[in-house]
């Protein structure tokens, strides 16, 4: 199996991922799902829209791009104001939501149209998660003493998080290229990092919510 495949297979393997956070979060109790309700929302979104390139790929055999476009907003709404949660904070959230999801949708209509990859938005989404990411952990270590930490689940979700969007944000930055319709090299077939950190994403999230179910 060439890399081409492996990157074929994983790609599907996470499309489906994220499935299995979402069936662990269905099981949380009610108050537990009301202060997790934004991740699992994301989940059931994304998990939803990605089965469907999943589908559409496989069946259908048109061009998902566009689906692409739905989740790079998808994605930053429900992340962002995940984080926002957990960072406490109010004012200036729905500016920053609106000024991001307006560059997104400007990059659809004058730059990368939607049978394009939205290269540009996935990147930009992806640097603002980032920093809010890193704000969470920041905010667990100073507010927080003698926690394990592998028993904390904001840690355990921020973290994988932070591991997806660090390891897709190569993919996103040089996404026109790596996007390019024949795979004859390991820099064409570089989908396979996001794949990768997708799926790592997924089972440490599974992990995260495990720990919020049995606390």
């Amino acid at each position: 199996m060439n890399l081409l495949h492996w990157n074929i297979w994983l790609s599907y393997i996470s499309d489906l991922a994220d499935w299995f956070p979402l069936i662990v979060y269905m099981t949380l109790d009610q108050q537990k799902r009301r202060s997790y309700h934004l991740l699992g929302a994301y989940l059931f979104i994304n998990s939803i829209l990605k089965t469907s390139t999943f589908i559409i790929l496989n069946v259908v055999l048109v061009n998902t791009l566009p689906v692409y476009h739905v989740l790079a907003l998808s994605e930053f709404f429900f992340l962002f104001l995940f984080f926002s949660q957990a960072l406490g904070w109010q004012k200036w959230k729905w500016l920053v939501v609106f000024v991001i999801i307006s560059l997104n949708i400007g990059n659809t209509i004058f730059l990368q149209p939607v049978h394009e990859f939205n290269s540009y938005s996935w990147a930009a989404n992806s640097l603002v998660l980032v920093a809010m990411g890193l704000f969470v952990l920041y905010r667990i270590y100073v507010d927080m003493e003698d926690v394990s930490l592998h028993h904390y689940p904001l840690f355990i979700v921020t973290s994988a998080v932070l591991i997806y969007l660090a390891g897709s944000l190569f993919t996103y930055i040089l996404g026109s290229d790596i996007l390019s319709k024949e795979a004859k090299s390991v820099f064409h077939n570089a989908w396979i990092i996001r794949s990768i950190s997708d799926i790592v994403k997924s089972i440490l999230l599974l992990a995260g919510l495990w720990v919020l179910k049995r606390n």
